[in-house]
Parts: C-alpha cells; sequence; structure tokens
C-alpha cells in the first residue's frame, strides 16, 4: 500500500491465501526502505500459470515456478506497476528493483517485482538466473522514495570553469567522488562562471568550485568588496542559502585578480603598485608604447574587473584587449604592456612576470570553496566531510604549484589532481 511506501501503482490485489501453497504467501513482517511494518498482516496472491504464460514457455521452465518463490519471507520489497509487460519496460523495472534492493541491502531472494498482475522474484529464472547488481547500480535512473514519489537518482555531475585552477579543484572533486563510491558524471571545464553557475542552478550539475568574492558581487550584488576572507565567506555562505545552495569550507588560497607586467619592465619604470601605474598614465608618460592591457572576456565585463578598477584608481587604459588566448603569453611575448592575471597562476613566475599590489584595495578576496546544491547535499549529505578534507591543503605556494605543472610543464588536471591526492593520502593507491 501507499502508507508501505510502495508506490501508488504497486497497491497489487490483497486477498486471502489459496490453497495452493505457490499461488500466495502471508507475510508477518514487512520491511520497505528500512521501514518495518509489523502492524498488518499482509495477504500477496501470485497467479504461477499467469507468470509462466506471459514470460517464458511453461514447458521449458527450470526449475518450476513452483519451485522459484520461496513459501514464506521476512523482509521484501516490491516494485513496478500493473500491466507492463512490454520488454523495455520490464526490463527496466528488473534493474530499478534489483538496485534499490541492493541498496537498501534487501536479500535478492526476498525481492520481488509486481507487473502485469504478477508477483515474481528478481532471481528467478524468468530473466535468465541473477542479475548483476553492481551494473545496475551503474545504470540506475531512479527510485521511488517512503512517499511514493519518483527520485532521480544517477550520477552526480561536476562542473568547473574553464581555466586551469578551477579545472584541477574540479577534477579533485571528481576524484574524491568516485573514490568514496559515487557514480560521477565529469562535467568540467564547462564555461564560463555565468554559465556554470547557472547549471548548477537548473541542476545540470551537483557541484563547482566558486569564489567568494565572485558571489559577493557578481550573484549577491555587493557593490563594494569585501577584504576579510572569513567575513566575505560567512556573507555569501548564509545568503546564497537563499538560492538553495551550499558553501562548503573555504581555501586559504585567495586566487584574486592582479594587474601584471614583465618583471624588467616594472623595474626598470619603478612601478610597485596600481597606483603608480595609473600616475604614470595620467602624466602621459608612454616609455613602453601605449597602456594597452590584456584581458580575458569575463574580466573586461565584470563589476570587478577593468571598467570598476579605472574608475576607482583614477585613470584609463590607453585600450583593452579581449585576448582569445592566454594573456600569460601575451604579456611574455611582448604583445602587450600590461595584463591581468590570477595571483596563484603558476606562469607569473615562470615567464619572469610581476603583480602590481592593488594599494588601494580594489578586488576583493577570491577563496575558494565548494558550492552544492542544497538538496545534493540532503540527498547525500556525506559529500560534505568528502570534500571538507581537501580545502585546508590548498594554499597559495600549493595552488600555484598545481597550476605550474598544467600550464607551464604541460602536464594533464586530471593527472596532477590526482597525483596531488594520493600525495596527501586522500585517495587510495
Amino acid at each position: 500500500t501507499p502508507e508501505a511506501g510502495i508506490h501508488p501503482y504497486d497497491k497489487g490485489t490483497q486477498v486471502p491465501l489459496t490453497a495452493n501453497p505457490a499461488a500466495g504467501w502471508v507475510f508477518d513482517k514487512w520491511v520497505i526502505n528500512g521501514t518495518e511494518h509489523t502492524d498488518q498482516q499482509i495477504t500477496v496472491t501470485m497467479d504461477a500459470n499467469k507468470m509462466a504464460t506471459a514470460f517464458f514457455k511453461p514447458e521449458t521452465a527450470d526449475p518450476p515456478v513452483e519451485e522459484i518463490l520461496p513459501p514464506k519471507l521476512d523482509e521484501m520489497l516490491i516494485i513496478g506497476g500493473p500491466g507492463f509487460t512490454i520488454d523495455y519496460i520490464r526490463d527496466f523495472r528488473v534493474k530499478a528493483g534489483a538496485a534499490i534492493g541492493a541498496a537498501l541491502q534487501i536479500d535478492p531472494e526476498n525481492l520481488f517485482l509486481w507487473m502485469g498482475g504478477t508477483l515474481f522474484n528478481i532471481r528467478s529464472q524468468v530473466y535468465d538466473a541473477t542479475l548483476d547488481i553492481t551494473w545496475v547500480l551503474d545504470n540506475l535512473e531512479g527510485y521511488w522514495d517512503e512517499d511514493g514519489d519518483w527520485v532521480e537518482w544517477g550520477k552526480l555531475a561536476v562542473g568547473s570553469k574553464d581555466f586551469t585552477e578551477s579545472i584541477l579543484l574540479g577534477e579533485m572533486t571528481v576524484l574524491l567522488l568516485e573514490d568514496s563510491g559515487y557514480e560521477v558524471e565529469d562535467k568540467t571545464d564547462f564555461g564560463g562562471t555565468f554559465a556554470v553557475r547557472e547549471a548548477l542552478a537548473t541542476g545540470e550539475i551537483d557541484i563547482y568550485w566558486e569564489y567568494t568574492g565572485t558571489a559577493l558581487l557578481v550573484f549577491l550584488g555587493y557593490e563594494a568588496p569585501i577584504t576579510d576572507p572569513q567575513e566575505c565567506y560567512e556573507v555569501v555562505r548564509v545568503e546564497d542559502l537563499e538560492n538553495e545552495i551550499v558553501w562548503l569550507d573555504y581555501t586559504p588560497f585567495n586566487s584574486t585578480y592582479t594587474v601584471m607586467m614583465r618583471q624588467e619592465d616594472a623595474e626598470e619604470l619603478g612601478i610597485e603598485t596600481i597606483s603608480d601605474l595609473a600616475e604614470m598614465i595620467n602624466a602621459g608618460e608612454r616609455p613602453i608604447g601605449d597602456w594597452v592591457f590584456a584581458t580575458d572576456k569575463e574580466y573586461a565585463e565584470r563589476p570587478d574587473g577593468v571598467e570598476g578598477l579605472q574608475e576607482l584608481y583614477g585613470f584609463e587604459f590607453d585600450g583593452v584587449e579581449v585576448v582569445t588566448g592566454t594573456t600569460y603569453a601575451a604579456l611574455r611575448d611582448g604583445e602587450f604592456p600590461l595584463s591581468m592575471g590570477f595571483a596563484t597562476d603558476g606562469r607569473i613566475a615562470a615567464y619572469d612576470l610581476v603583480n602590481l599590489v592593488d594599494d588601494q584595495s580594489f578586488h576583493p578576496v577570491y577563496n575558494a570553496a565548494p558550492t552544492v546544491r542544497q538538496d545534493t547535499l540532503e540527498e547525500h549529505p556525506d559529500i560534505e566531510q568528502i570534500l571538507n578534507q581537501l580545502s585546508p591543503l590548498l594554499d597559495e605556494e600549493t595552488m600555484r604549484s598545481l597550476n605550474a605543472e598544467v600550464d607551464v610543464e604541460g602536464r594533464e588536471p586530471l593527472e596532477v589532481a590526482e597525483e596531488f591526492l594520493l600525495a596527501n593520502d586522500l585517495l587510495e593507491q
């Protein structure tokens, strides 16, 4: 019955036990979805002949139907719906039933399906003996909960933005969840900030790593940055709950935006801060040519990007050019005198670049943290413990080194992520 946790269509026919012992049984304890029902006696009738006729030729049944089903069960689960005898629906019901039974630790001998007016056991010869439970769990689409509602089970989808650091964090998340027994759909390198956040909001992905400053200014609409890491984190953590998004623990590293120059040029011109740069531009000095700023598309458009930077420091670049490739290589190779970057990028030191000091604190803090859909975390609460063991290990030196392995040494993000997790005993060998 629905009250016992069965889907409303799976009521079955409750009639008195017949004289034929192969036709029906009385269950004095019914365990459904971990809940015992001992306050009612449930009678289930099974028409063995109908079962045999519907699903296989009676003359080839081996063993006979009467021997397939035990006379009494202490624990059972029924899943399915009446009238579903079409092959593809029937097979799905069997797979779903087997997977749910495995998840609830119900012995397959005690797992029954109700279809076409027939109750039959998952291990019967009807479906070519025992199903591979592992394969079934890998391909399960969903299950009915205790309220009789269908819940999509499927994979956890992990996304990331489309730059190295975010991809590395995403790949670490994929590996940790897989190591903990989850089946994960890898959607790292998903796209820019707006695309991946929208994917989280709509349920296309379940998890991705976001930066506190980004959430503060871009998603929550704050106009002024918060420069204290803990304060910024608490603001976005609390306010994003209204969007049904949960922030897990944040990293020690602060991957803030930065304005970069070639170290040789900065030293020769005596430019150490963004204010020094603004003063030289406003004075009309062009010792190394026009002050054209190379940037990616996102920093060119964000409120904490080019426009806000120029407004606070009171100057204008001679030009702003969105670079389709890497801004680091363009700056290194002399294509531009200035470029945006990220403080934790390993290419800054490798390419002999330097970050100008943000002496007026324009850029907010950008500590990273996993952001998880609230419904996903409620369904899988252990995700919090799994991912929170990673965040404290990621300081700025560590993150800069990991980024360099990909961007400078040319290694694959997944390989670098796995190596780091193994070295820190977060993955089994």
